[in-house]
């Protein structure tokens, strides 16, 4: 029988206590002592000669390597602590406390992933934390530095790793549209009960929340939304101004591939046909406001499509007798065949009630939620009677040639919402059924 790596660590652990230790359990079930930095910078030069700056250095290197920091999630903020004490030795050089510093994001990094996090997300956060510090090199930062993504309405940022390279973005809320610290001029006092946003239904400053909602709600089982999390890391407050606060956002894995919008229409025609039904089937479930040719990328090679970009999806629109939902893809032929059985064996089986309760974890409101049920109840029925995606969408969407109409979707949730009394209304079972009814009933006279 092979040995458990962790019940093996956790036996040559307790062998080596002496009973005097505080201990602490990870989330993988191994155990470790807590230090504490105080606790650890003590222990450094307890056993280093204050009076020679290599003790200190190489004993805290030594030290930084073979321990581990479960609870240090403020990052530089308990970190510093550790430079300041090292400071007052007054016996290191600047390439001293640069050598600490890079061995204690190492370190940092590693248990972020022992921990679960994912790789990238935890490089996205070390180098974020490592352009605050200033023991690491101005030369180090310019390489790793977030860097503004050109286009958009809202601040976004590529991130590096600590060699360089990019590994996704970074979009904080503070800085989407019609937020207090938004880049490019569309700047609101911050009010989380506002719907004044780029879209009718939509939440001010919610379009962080949305992006992780996209990852939550396809889980990289069938559209390919690039894994996206939250994440909380020290950034300057706005471009130019140099203090430094603490940002929440998302953080999308970066994805490889080119915009579609530089693709030419005989290219776009000759992309695979499940490829595009993919995006368009995602979209319809997810009501999205925005999917044009330059938030799906294409990878040549591998003939793929991956969509990007979700801070404007599942809005709170088809109540108020509108639907926001605006998608390219309607002009593709491809979205004229047959749905692919995949892709509908995959909408058939969606659980939605699963998926309700992912995006209340993730703050997504209940009438967003709500429409989204909608969404794929409709789509589910209209799968079922054998209507085509193109078919869906003119059904789903405000078109040139709907301009002038309420939008087919709409109307329907609004006819079954008047003929409930108030009560049943506010039923979530109750309200869902008589909807699934009621788009039975209205398919059945397309």
């Amino acid at each position: 029988m092979p040995i458990d790596p962790i019940k093996e660590h956790n036996r040559q652990f307790i062998e080596k206590l002496t009973g005097k230790e505080s201990v602490g359990v990870d989330s993988q079930g191994r155990l470790y002592q807590e230090i504490g930095i105080i606790g650890f910078t003590k222990k450094i030069f307890k056993k280093a000669d204050k009076r020679i700056g290599n003790a200190v250095f190489s004993y805290a290197l030594d030290e930084i390597q073979k321990s581990t920091f479960h609870h240090i999630d403020e990052g530089p903020k308990v970190y510093k602590q550790l430079l300041l004490r090292l400071d007052k030795t007054n016996l290191l050089s600047v390439e001293d406390k640069e050598a600490i510093a890079l061995a204690w994001y190492a370190q940092r990094c590693a248990d972020l992933v022992d921990n679960n996090t994912a790789k990238e997300v935890a490089e996205a956060i070390i180098t974020i934390e490592m352009c605050q510090d200033p023991s690491i090199s101005a030369q180090l930062k310019s390489s790793i530095r977030p860097e503004p993504t050109s286009g958009g309405t809202s601040g976004s940022y590529f991130i590096k790793n600590r060699q360089g390279i990019k590994i996704g973005i970074f979009k904080p809320q503070d800085e989407e549209v019609y937020m207090p610290h938004n880049p490019k001029g569309y700047r609101l006092a911050y009010n989380p009960k506002s719907r004044h946003g780029p879209k009718l239904g939509h939440l001010q400053g919610s379009s962080w929340q949305k992006e992780r909602a996209a990852w939550e709600i396809d889980n990289g089982e069938m559209a390919g939304v690039p894994f996206t999390t939250t994440i909380s890391v020290p950034f300057p407050k706005a471009p130019g101004n140099p203090k430094i606060i603490t940002k929440k956002g998302s953080f999308q894995v970066f994805a490889q591939g080119q915009p579609v919008e530089e693709l030419v229409a005989q290219e776009i025609n000759n992309i695979p046909t499940k490829e595009v039904q993919k995006i368009a089937c995602f979209d319809l479930i997810i009501g999205n406001a925005d999917r044009n040719l330059g938030n799906v990328l294409y990878d040549t090679k591998e003939q793929k499509l991956t969509p990007i970009d979700h801070g404007l999806i599942l809005l709170d629109s088809l109540t108020t007798g509108s639907s926001e939902m605006n998608c390219h893809w309607l002009t593709w032929p491809q979205v004229k065949q047959p749905v692919d059985p995949a892709l509908k064996a995959w909408i058939l089986n969606y659980n939605i009630d699963e998926k309700c309760e992912k995006l209340k974890e993730i703050g997504i409101t209940e009438e967003s939620i709500r429409e989204h049920r909608f969404r794929v109840i409709f789509l589910k029925e209209a799968i079922n009677k054998g209507l085509n995606l193109f078919e869906i969408g003119m059904l789903s969407m405000q078109t040139a040639e709907t301009a002038d109409s309420n939008i087919w979707l709409s109307k329907t949730v609004l006819e079954t919402m008047y003929s409930l009394s108030e009560e049943n209304y506010a039923d979530d079972a109750i309200f869902s059924e008589s909807f699934k009814q009621n788009i039975q009933k209205k398919l059945q006279e397309i």
